[in-house]
């Protein structure tokens, strides 16, 4: 086994298991306290040497530096690690240059776990470099005002609008402003503001007539589009809550299981997805909400429920990833609190088109959707499935869209065949996944000046806590790019294992302080009181630890380096 000066070996436990640990490379001291470096603002690269002790381990690609490579004696989901391969009397599979920045996952955990699983390694430190300081909070200001100047037509909510107890209440005062623009936009053509409200009324009469079957819950098995729409904002107003399931993205085994979980009484679908419906329905009423009869926004008016603040708007089903679905209860009081929160910081207002490219069964869906009608803008409904990327972006050019949400995955596989710069393009969201550098630079590449990149961080228990706004003049020396800065209401704190506070600089776990967290996960009390825990210093708030994994800046910028439970 090679062990020259080229390189030195991590495999005896004083190398590895002291807290806080001192490894040494050739002489230079790396002070690491766990698995993270903790010296700030500084980056280093490597060269490193994998040494394979036995020849049926194999080497998967997950962890280092901004993919966070891992090493997996499974070989499960292997990729070809790009090592380049050194001299043939070299006993190792080969080296490479290894660069990492600072507060992200590091080769020294990739080493720590290589080790572990019957590798042996040697790295050696090629070079060193500190990075300077960045104000990004001032690249934050600035590139959230760029995004809000291009129209003149944006007026934030009042404070009486903001204390409304319904999100139908708010369109419905958009309905009554602007009657006769145009709502949404799909390849059949435009609804009106009032024609969608007519719609709403007939579903949320519709609902109201079927008391008996949707006093508890109501399903709603349709796809991104119309009818969706309608019946969200129809249940909204009849004050019921209501369970949703997207037929394109879900077997019918997992939408039975949801509405048994969640004792659904009636399902609302829409005629392509009726067969869909009554097979996971079983013998639950169904009604197709586009065989309603026709109506204006005047008749048919229900009077809205006077049911107390906080109760019950929705129930949104995780996707069962780590286990079995569960459903995270979101309030009616918080559904307004973070439409009208995200509506005025985007600066949402009548003049904006909206291409809405989410499926109607996650928490993105809602939060587009609502803050763009609460606003009197223009959805265009995306279905990616049906149209691929080509489609997307003919629907961004010819309909001049100017607010766009994609997920970061998504983001880097689509900005690469854009054959246009977006011109119309103000605003675009990213979020859900940690943001890499990389990320930000495919935007600069691809998208133009007058666009804005807009990095936030919530969860569906959550809604929208922090935002960091972008431009091109911004500067990201991360690896990962913040998730920057607090959103009204709520507040992020990183803590260790033991639910302690970690210093700044440091990592830990992302805990969400705020009043406005999800109710509870649906009849599940142990790992609703695991996530969910009361606030003692603020006793009208309450934590919720995320299992996501961050750090916060001397300046209070945080940093979203993924999930806990995916560390390697």
């Amino acid at each position: 086994m090679r062990s020259g000066p080229a390189s030195r070996l991590f495999d005896g436990p004083g190398d590895v298991d002291q807290p806080p640990i001192q490894r040494r490379l050739n002489g230079t001291s790396l002070g690491v306290t766990g698995p993270e470096i903790v010296e700030p603002k500084s980056s280093h690269t490597f060269q490193g040497q994998l040494f394979r002790d036995a020849p049926s381990e194999h080497v998967t690609s997950r962890s280092l530096s901004a993919e966070r490579r891992a090493y997996d004696s499974n070989n499960v989901e292997c990729t070809p690690f790009p090592w380049r391969m050194p001299s043939s009397e070299e006993p190792c599979l080969g080296y490479r240059e290894v660069e990492y920045v600072d507060h992200a996952p590091t080769c020294i955990r990739t080493f720590e776990r290589a080790r572990k699983r019957g590798f042996r390694l040697g790295a050696r430190e090629s070079r060193r470099k500190t990075n300077p300081v960045h104000d990004s909070r001032a690249d934050h200001d600035r590139s959230r005002e760029r995004a809000r100047r291009r129209f003149d037509s944006f007026i934030p909510f009042s404070d009486q609008e903001r204390a409304t107890d319904s999100v139908s209440h708010l369109f419905e005062l958009q309905v009554a402003r602007s009657p006769h623009a145009a709502a949404l936009s799909t390849a059949r053509g435009s609804t009106t503001y009032a024609q969608l409200g007519a719609q709403v009324n007939l579903v949320a009469t519709t609902i109201t007539a079927h008391s008996a079957q949707a006093r508890k819950r109501i399903g709603i098995v349709m796809d991104n589009g119309e009818a969706m729409i309608a019946s969200v904002l129809g249940a909204l107003k009849a004050n019921v809550p209501f369970v949703p399931i997207d037929p394109t993205g879900a077997p019918t085994a997992r939408a039975a299981y949801v509405l048994d979980d969640a004792e659904v009484g009636l399902v609302l679908t829409s005629r392509p997805h009726l067969s869909y419906a009554r097979d996971a329905a079983g013998s639950r009423p169904i009604v197709d909400v586009e065989g309603l009869k026709d109506a204006t926004f005047e008749e048919e008016l229900i009077t809205r429920n006077d049911t107390p603040v906080g109760d019950v708007a929705w129930i949104i089903y995780t996707s069962g990833s780590t286990g079995e679905p569960k459903g995270v209860v979101q309030t009616r009081r918080n559904v307004v609190h973070f439409v009208t929160t995200e509506a005025d910081a985007y600066g949402i207002c009548p003049d904006d088109r909206m291409a809405v490219a989410f499926s109607s069964s996650v928490n993105f869906w809602y939060r587009e959707t609502l803050s763009a009608l609460v606003k009197g803008a223009t959805i265009f409904p995306v279905k990616l499935n049906e149209v691929g990327f080509s489609g997307l972006e003919r629907t961004l050019v010819d309909n001049r869209i100017t607010l766009v949400t994609l997920v970061p995955s998504l983001f880097r596989q689509f900005a690469p065949t854009l054959s246009s710069a977006l011109p119309d393009l103000r605003l675009l969201k990213v979020g859900g996944e940690p943001v890499l550098r990389s990320d930000f630079e495919l935007y600069r590449e691809k998208l133009g000046k007058e666009c804005v990149f807009l990095n936030r961080f919530g969860t569906t228990e959550t809604a929208p806590v922090r935002y960091h706004f972008l431009d091109h003049d911004s500067q990201v020396s991360e690896t990962y790019v913040p998730i920057g800065y607090p959103v009204s209401g709520s507040d992020i704190t990183i803590m260790d294992v033991d639910g302690a506070e970690v210093p700044n600089g440091e990592t830990g776990e992302i805990v969400v302080r705020s009043r406005y967290l999800a109710l509870s996960y649906w009849q599940r009390p142990e790992i609703t009181a695991a996530a969910f825990r009361p606030a003692t210093e603020r006793p009208s708030e309450r934590h919720y630890f995320t299992g996501d994994v961050g750090m916060k800046r001397p300046d209070e910028c945080v940093v979203h380096l993924g999930r806990k439970d995916n560390q390697v």
